[in-house]
C-alpha cells in the first residue's frame, strides 16, 4: 500500500518543478465512502473548455458503497466523473465538478455525491490527486458538507512523474478512487491547513 511518507519524499525531490505541489493529506477513514475503479485520467493544458487553462478529467465506475465499517453493498457500475480546471503554470485549481452515482438492480441511478464547487486540490509525483468539494446533491452527505476525493493513478502516468501541468498526460484506465464525506470539524481543519499552505506557496 502506498504511504504518505513516500508521496512526500517524492514531492521534495521534484520541488523545483512546481514549487506549490503538495498533497492535502486526506485519509480514507471517513464514512460513507464510495470506492470506484477502472478510472481513466487525462489532462490537456490547452483544452478550450478551460478558458486558457488546462482541463483535468477522471471518469470510471463506482464499485462499492461503504455506509459504515462492515456495512457495504455493490454500486453496480455506477458513475464516477470528476473534472477540474487547473492553471498550467502553477497547478492551482480554478473550478471543478464531481458526480458519483450507484445503480440499482434495474440500472436506475441514484446520486450519492454531486458538486460544482471545488474547495481545494493537491497532488504528488506518485500520480496521487486529492480534491475537496462541497456536497450540492446526493444521498450520502448533507448539503454543504465537505467531500474528499483520493484519486490514485497507480503510477501509470509517466508524463506526470515530475509533476507538471504545462504538458498533456493521461492514464490507462487503471486508476482507483475513494470518495467520502468528511464530517465537521475535520473538513474545516483541512480547509484551514490548505489555505495556510496556499498562502505560503503564493508568498514563495
Amino acid at each position: 500500500m502506498r504511504t504518505r511518507a513516500g508521496c512526500i519524499a517524492l514531492l521534495v525531490a521534484v520541488l523545483p518543478v512546481i514549487t506549490q505541489a503538495a498533497p492535502l493529506g486526506l485519509f480514507r477513514n471517513h464514512y460513507p465512502l464510495v470506492v470506484s475503479d477502472w478510472i481513466s485520467i487525462s489532462y490537456d493544458p490547452n483544452d478550450p473548455n478551460g478558458g486558457g487553462n488546462g482541463v483535468f478529467v477522471a471518469s470510471g465506475y463506482s464499485n462499492v458503497v461503504n455506509i459504515s465499517e462492515g456495512n457495504s453493498h455493490p454500486a453496480n457500475f455506477g458513475t464516477f466523473a470528476l473534472t477540474a480546471v487547473i492553471v498550467p503554470s502553477s497547478g492551482e485549481e480554478l473550478s471543478g465538478t464531481l458526480l458519483v452515482t450507484e445503480l440499482d438492480g434495474y440500472s436506475n441511478p441514484t446520486t450519492l455525491f454531486s458538486s460544482s464547487t471545488i474547495k481545494d486540490f493537491g497532488f504528488c509525483a506518485e500520480d496521487m490527486f486529492e480534491f475537496l468539494f462541497t456536497q450540492e446533491d446526493g444521498t450520502l452527505a448533507p448539503l454543504g458538507a465537505t467531500l474528499g476525493i483520493i484519486l490514485d493513478g497507480r503510477n501509470a502516468i509517466g508524463e506526470f512523474s515530475e509533476p507538471r501541468f504545462d504538458i498533456s498526460f493521461s492514464g490507462d484506465g487503471s486508476a482507483t478512487s475513494d470518495s467520502f464525506y468528511i464530517p465537521e470539524p475535520a473538513g474545516v481543519a483541512l480547509l484551514t491547513l490548505g489555505g495556510l499552505g496556499l498562502l505560503r506557496r503564493r508568498r514563495s
